[in-house]
């Protein structure tokens, strides 16, 4: 089974969000779970390869069980963030009503956003519990 990492880029204020083209659409930056690899450890190291940039603050928001994958999903929110080329800002709240957003990121968006929602949110679409 792959394990995969989902990181959302929010400023200190959430008044925006960090996305980045994947596949044509706009999503957080991705990455594969490594064999010894924790998902914390793999979503900084992704965010480093994708945007040159690491964060000691992640928050995990949700991690969603698929029959063939897990992908566990992150939340940073830092004062500063210098982008990469391949990676923009969008405003919040109006980016997660984008229609060009990847399938799961509004609500992943919304999970991250809303204090009241205990983290992180676990869903299971046809896994195994056991798994």
């Amino acid at each position: 089974m792959t394990v995969h990492v989902v990181g959302l880029l929010f400023d200190d204020n959430i008044t925006k969000i960090a996305l980045r083209q994947v596949d044509g659409k706009l999503d957080g930056v991705r990455g594969v779970v490594r064999p010894g690899e924790t998902s914390m450890e793999a979503i900084d190291r992704a965010c480093d390869e994708a945007i040159e940039l690491t964060f000691n603050q992640w928050t995990q928001i949700a991690v969603l069980r698929l029959p063939d994958a897990i992908i566990h999903y992150f939340a940073v929110f830092a004062v500063e963030i210098t982008l990469a080329e391949n990676v923009e800002f969008y405003d919040m709240p109006g980016a997660a009503q984008r229609s060009d957003l990847g399938d799961r990121l509004p609500l992943m968006i919304s999970i991250a956003t809303d204090p009241a929602i205990q983290k992180p949110v676990m869903f299971n679409q046809g896994g195994s519990d056991d798994e």
